[in-house]
């Protein structure tokens, strides 16, 4: 190879370079000959010749010779033009005038004269020198191309021309010389290099330090870098600086064979880019034009691993984002809890460049796992391998917060530390909740259990409501106490019964939101005593604990009554009487207008309606009018809505409620009686009562809205009256008001007077004393009070009228082994 490369470098000097003489036959006053010997050009490595800014080893210059050979020429003053032209992208063109006899130097500059030489165009440093006679002499001009030469690609046989004129020759005489050559005036970087963290083109901005090497070459105009050559090492580089993206590092190195910039950080930060830096060299020249910068670059990209996101699978559990960043809840006895690691290149938006570790620490540094992020990609996953049971104690559920602690291997070098990584939201941290069989609502949480549902709002007759105290869902960034909620869970059944009914999520979606606090059992029997307990479940499986005993971390339970279906009520003062609806929607009238009584005893008698069951005992709840903190009546319905009430059964009313029972008369038939003496029966008063059922122990409260929709209190709208007047009594004889019974007056009314509290027996017997209806069975009437008692319409038993004819009404009322009245009254019926 290198006996081949010669023989192309020796071929070359022959054939590109050659010298050029042109002859002209003798006459007078011509120019005879002229020879033109350029330079030979620097030979590369390709074998192929260029002219070097800077110049050839050992001298700064090349060498162009021109003969002129003049027969004629009497002086040097004959000699008028000497001009050598050397082709370029921009011809080098070089002149002499007015010869100055025996200069032996030119130099350009000044103004045409004697011994003044022209650089007519092109950019090179030039000077010369002439040898010999008029007559026959020799031009050499030396010339040293500039490195703001212009420049051009190698060319076969350009023509190098010379051209000589005098007094004598009738024009200009020239000679060519065909050389092959190209101009070379910029340079390049050459066996450029990166080491340590940076041998790959990627660091981090926390990069510590690497080496950026290279050699200085010239850049050959349309060659390879097989065809570069060094720089000459004579001086013509007098210093190098490295440039990042043009700007200057502060790093030099004056050995351009072997340069060698140590960039540490600092005093060289590299930023963040998108996209890649650019390592240049800039040389400062001894020749002029410089200095001179690579026109090939070096790359390096400055990046980092941001870690986007830390998650969790595996092992069950819940995601939620209630507040940044996601918090996840797994449960310390389930296996499978996994990290998922999702990075990117920051700036870049890259997946990963080279198989990235990512290393997880929790809260206070301890090592957790870590995660490896194949090249090419975004997310991966890895076992979490931190010791569970020990951070959350059984009963418990604790917070563990995870991030970033280093990244390692990849393209961008080592990152440790998490103020290094730049990490998903605020904190830095993802988390889990880890549960190690928490049921909800523990550890002071604020749990439905504190206080215990209030079931008594809400009963009707086929349903009751119960509500309760929410769970705690308020979340923060480091609190989040009941993510894990699954379902509240509800268990009811009758009484007697042995199983219990179940209500949860998966038979009512209500009942899976947290911040439900209330619900509705349907579908039940009235007046039923009904057992309830109540719960919640957290996606784990661990649900609170059953009673007894009922504490802080226990289900409620307890027993309700549904209501009866309806209550028909009358009240009366044994005057008059008033027949009130009971049912839904009945309208809740200003007593004072609409259900006036005298003061005396006032009798409430009732048909409680219900489908099974009958009250074991059923009393009234009396309160005075004025109890209410507003008045309710001729408020509902309105667009109010419902005024505010004094619950006639509060803690808050016991010293102004007034409870009296009532007597069983009939299948579903009660009777109670007001007394005159109770407190709030003063004449100008209006008062008002509810009705108290108790069956197995629970009590039921019922209004006249015996059905509310939805379902609601049965104890704010009272059945209410007004006493009108206070009542001289004159007592009355006992007899039967009206007792002759006609078409136009079929009614007539047993009436007596009572000394004492009695049981009151009414019965009606026909002329031969058999007994055809009773209009009272042992009723109880208070004492002190005239009492005209609803009337016989001439009726037997089965409600068909008795025909025309004498009938005897018998009133037998007992206190105790007292016989207070035992009288029979004619009655004539005669329609």
């Amino acid at each position: 190879m290198k006996v081949r490369r010669k023989i192309v470098r020796f071929l070359s000097s022959l054939f590109v370079v050659s010298a050029v003489t042109l002859y002209m036959e003798p006459s007078r006053g011509a120019i005879s000959m002229v020879v033109c010997t350029p330079a030979s050009p620097t030979i590369l490595s390709t074998g192929l010749g260029y002219y070097l800014a800077g110049g050839v080893t050992g001298s700064p210059s090349y060498n162009y010779t021109v003969r002129v050979v003049d027969p004629a020429a009497a002086s040097w003053a004959d000699i008028t033009l000497v001009r050598l032209t050397i082709p370029n992208s921009t011809n080098i063109v070089l002149r002499i005038v007015d010869f100055t006899p025996g200069a032996v130097n030119y130099d350009i500059g000044g103004a045409p004269g004697p011994g003044t030489m022209f650089l007519d165009s092109g950019n090179v440093n030039v000077t010369a020198s002439v040898a010999g006679n008029f007559n026959d002499f020799t031009v050499t001009f030396f010339v040293t191309y500039r490195w703001d030469t212009p420049e051009s690609v190698w060319a076969a046989a350009r023509p190098i021309t010379a051209e000589a004129n005098s007094v004598t020759s009738p024009g200009i005489v020239s000679a060519v010389a065909n050389t092959s050559y190209g101009v070379c005036s910029s340079i390049r970087m050459f066996n450029q290099a990166q080491d340590g963290e940076a041998a790959d083109g990627w660091i981090s901005p926390f990069y510590t330090g690497f080496n950026v090497t290279s050699i200085l070459v010239y850049n050959v105009p349309g060659a390879g870098v097989a065809d570069n050559i060094e720089t000459r090492d004579n001086g013509e580089i007098s210093g190098t600086l490295l440039l990042l993206d043009g700007a200057s590092t502060t790093l030099t190195d004056n050995t351009p064979a072997a340069l060698s910039y140590a960039v540490s950080n600092p005093p060289v930060p590299i930023p963040l880019k998108a996209t890649a830096y650019d390592w240049t060299i800039e040389a400062t020249m001894s020749t002029p034009g410089g200095p001179k910068t690579t026109v090939n670059a070096l790359q390096i990209r400055s990046d980092e691993v941001e870690v986007q996101d830390i998650s969790f699978i595996g092992g069950g559990g819940r995601t939620t984002n209630a507040v940044p960043p996601k918090r996840f809840y797994r449960s310390v006895p389930v296996p499978g809890a996994q990290f998922r690691v999702q990075a990117r290149m920051r700036a870049s938006l890259l997946p990963m460049v080279g198989n990235t570790t990512v290393t997880i620490e929790t809260t206070g540094g301890i090592a957790s796992g870590s995660v490896v992020i194949p090249n090419g990609t975004n997310t991966w996953d890895a076992a979490l391998t931190y010791p569970l049971a020990a951070a959350a104690p059984v009963g418990s559920t604790t917070l563990i917060l995870y991030r970033a602690s280093g990244v390692s291997g990849g393209a961008t070098g080592t990152q440790t530390g998490s103020g290094n990584i730049l990490q998903y939201a605020a904190l830095n941290y993802s988390g889990i909740f880890w549960d190690n069989v928490d049921p909800p609502g523990l550890a002071g949480s604020g749990n439905f259990t504190n206080p215990p549902p209030n079931t008594l709002t809400s009963q009707t007759a086929t349903s009751f409501t119960l509500t309760w105290k929410v769970l705690d869902n308020t979340c923060t960034t480091a609190v989040c106490p009941e993510g894990d909620f699954d379902t509240y869970k509800l268990y009811y059944k009758q009484t007697a019964a042995p199983t219990w009914t179940v209500i949860d999520k998966g038979t009512n979606a209500l009942l899976a939101n947290i911040l439900t606090s209330a619900f509705d059992v349907t579908g039940l029997q009235p007046l039923t005593n009904y057992d309830y307990r109540f719960s919640a479940v957290d996606i784990f499986g661990n649900e609170v604990a059953t009673p007894p005993p009922l504490g802080p971390d226990d289900q409620p339970f307890g027993t309700i009554s549904t209501s009866a279906t309806g209550i028909e009520m009358n009240i009366s003062d044994g005057i008059t009487n008033y027949q009130l609806d009971s049912k839904s929607g009945a309208t809740d009238l200003d007593p004072v207008v609409n259900y006036p009584l005298r003061k005396v005893n006032v009798r409430v008698a009732m048909k409680i309606f219900t489908t099974k069951n009958n009250p074991e005992n059923v009393s009234l709840l009396v309160a005075d009018n004025a109890s209410d903190l507003v008045a309710q009546y001729g408020l509902f319905p309105g667009p109010g809505g419902q005024a505010t009430q004094d619950n006639i059964t509060d803690a808050s009313m016991a010293s102004a409620r007034y409870t009296y029972n009532c007597l069983k008369t009939g299948a579903n038939k009660w009777e109670g009686y007001i007394p005159d003496s109770c407190p709030a029966m003063v004449a100008g008063n209006s008062l008002r009562f509810i009705v108290a059922i108790t069956l197995g122990g629970a009590t039921t409260y019922e209004d006249h809205e015996q059905e509310p929709a939805p379902p609601g209190d049965h104890w704010s709208k009272e059945w209410r009256f007004y006493v009108s007047k206070n009542l001289n009594l004159v007592p009355w004889p006992t007899k039967v008001l009206n007792n002759v019974l006609t078409r136009n007056s079929p009614i007539c009314y047993p009436a007596y007077y009572l000394t004492h509290d009695a049981l009151v027996t009414i019965k009606v017997f026909d002329i031969q004393g058999r007994p055809i209806a009773t209009l009272q069975d042992r009723a109880f009437r208070k004492a002190g009070e005239n009492i005209k008692e609803g009337g016989w319409y001439g009726v037997n038993k089965n409600g068909r009228k008795v025909g025309p004819g004498l009938y005897y009404i018998h009133i037998k009322a007992e206190a105790g082994s007292r016989v207070l009245i035992d009288k029979y009254s004619k009655v004539v019926v005669a329609w």
